[in-house]
């Protein structure tokens, strides 16, 4: 029987703060406040980033640099010439001098326009900022501190698309509150009643997902144990697979659902479902 995976975005949505196409089973949202400052953070981050790709700073970088590359080649034919003819090329001198010369200037520029934009602009800093509203976040929806950081494979698709998209993993904090499996998510909190979960089914086929989220590499000491393979499907791109995840199933209102979890992240879903692992 074919089940709806719990998480699932439909990125051609109209509404701007979908957290899961199934909204029924969200519990608590953050304050509109606390949701303004969020949305006013993200569009601050985007043109952080924007800017950090083609803005000012940028330009002067590059005028820098080229400049600097073109005074020391310039430099070093005019070290050459003299060396193999014992004349100095007044032209090659003057160019090398003036493309040095650019180049302070750019560097000069560079480090004012850099003051003028400040540090509190910069991506890093916005993270820093977004981290802090999360906190808040968390202690406005009740989320415990003892709440565990798990990955679960999501599927962001489009609706009018043929394309069979890959999985993407992405990170809940997941708690046990008032018997009720909760999942909290950016700027809400998810429940699933215990009671109405089935069982924990580990499934043995393969699955493909997009992306790599932890800090030690898919191959590295704790994960090689999954035969978690890499694939790059273009410049920049790479798809994992790995043979085994887990299922998470209920039903609400005659409907199967279930919640996929990679093998490596089941651990803190058994210490609260108190269920024994089931094979298909």
């Amino acid at each position: 029987m074919e089940r709806e995976n719990l998480f699932r975005v439909d990125l051609d949505s109209e509404k701007d703060d979908v957290v899961i196409d199934r909204e029924e089973f969200i519990l608590r949202r953050e304050s509109a406040a606390v949701a303004a400052e969020r949305e006013a953070l993200n569009e601050k981050w985007r043109k952080s980033l924007l800017k950090s790709v083609i803005g000012v700073h940028s330009v002067m970088n590059i005028f820098f640099v080229l400049f600097l590359l073109g005074g020391l080649l310039c430099g070093l034919m005019t070290l050459i010439e003299y060396l193999e003819s014992k004349v100095l090329s007044e032209a090659l001198l003057a160019t090398t001098i003036l493309f040095l010369a650019l180049s302070v200037v750019f560097l000069v520029l560079k480090v004012v326009f850099g003051k003028k934009e400040g540090k509190n602009d910069s991506p890093d800093a916005i993270d820093d900022e977004l981290g802090r509203l999360n906190e808040i976040s968390k202690r406005e929806l009740r989320v415990p501190r003892d709440a565990r950081k798990v990955e679960l494979f999501w599927q962001f698709y489009e609706k009018n698309s043929t394309f069979d998209e890959p999985y993407d993993l992405d990170e809940v904090e997941i708690f046990e509150e008032n018997g009720k499996l909760c999942l909290y998510y950016i700027d809400a909190v998810i429940g699933v009643p215990i009671d109405r979960i089935e069982a924990v089914v580990k499934l043995g086929d393969t699955i493909t997902f997009s992306d790599w989220m932890k800090d030690e590499e898919y191959d590295s000491a704790p994960y090689v144990q999954y035969g978690i393979t890499k694939r790059q499907v273009g410049e920049h791109e790479e798809e994992y697979s790995m043979n085994g995840y887990y299922s998470i199933r209920f039903r609400e209102e005659g409907t199967p659902f279930e919640i996929l979890v990679p093998p490596y992240e089941i651990k803190p879903f058994l210490d609260i479902l108190k269920m024994e692992v089931t094979k298909e």
